[in-house]
């Protein structure tokens, strides 16, 4: 802060991206005031928030714990007509997924008129999180019905989430179903399957109908 300030100082034209990530390093440090009071003295700098100091503002509030001061923040922006994007909404949803309002979470997300693949990841993550797994793999089922293909992180995600009600049996179906979309595993996905399958009595069953996948390089 203090290279900053002798910077403002100086004299040196500083503008709005330079500002953001002051701003991104404030919040991350846990310096919320210092990032409030930056904000509000952009005016007098001749400088105007753009979307991405919003959002990191609103990720900011989220990250810190302060979820009242992030949605005032968001409902200030959007009764103001202030153009959000996309990445303003997926900062909302996973902000209150990690603090388990899963209910204003699915609220918003209906509300999305685009409902992209960051959207659906994040909200699948939410109810695995939260074990709500029926609510995860219906919207897993939703976004494949609605044209968004689900990634290698849809599917680690849901994994995860049966690996831990020691689901097995869904958890090889999920791989059978990359294997069927041509999607390749990772490591994360190798780990869930070796996690869930050394705690089932069927593990050589199960190693069966795992598929093949090509050998990556």
């Amino acid at each position: 802060m203090e290279l900053f300030h002798n910077l403002e100082r100086s004299g040196f034209v500083l503008n709005i991206q330079m500002y953001n990530c002051v701003l991104d390093g404030l919040c991350k440090a846990k310096m919320l005031d210092f990032a409030c009071d930056l904000i509000y003295r952009l005016p007098q700098k001749d400088l105007t928030p753009t979307v991405v100091t919003y959002n990191i503002m609103i990720s900011g509030f989220f990250r810190n714990g302060c979820h009242t001061e992030a949605m005032e923040l968001f409902h200030t922006l959007e009764r103001s007509d202030f153009v959000l994007d996309i990445q303003t909404y997926s900062c909302v949803l996973d902000g209150l997924c990690k603090a388990g309002k899963l209910d204003f979470a699915s609220e918003l997300f209906e509300r999305l008129s685009h409902k992209g693949l960051g959207t659906y990841n994040i909200m699948i993550h939410g109810f695995c999180k939260n074990g709500e797994m029926e609510k995860a793999h219906s919207l897993f089922l939703e976004m494949e019905k609605e044209g968004c293909a689900p990634d290698v992180i849809s599917y680690n995600t849901l994994m995860q989430g049966f690996c831990k009600h020691n689901e097995a049996q869904k958890v090889v179906e999920l791989l059978q179903k990359m294997s069927q979309r041509n999607i390749l595993p990772d490591a994360h996905t190798i780990s869930v399957v070796a996690d869930v399958l050394s705690k089932d009595t069927n593990y050589s069953e199960y190693m069966s109908l795992i598929p093949k996948f090509p050998i990556q390089r």
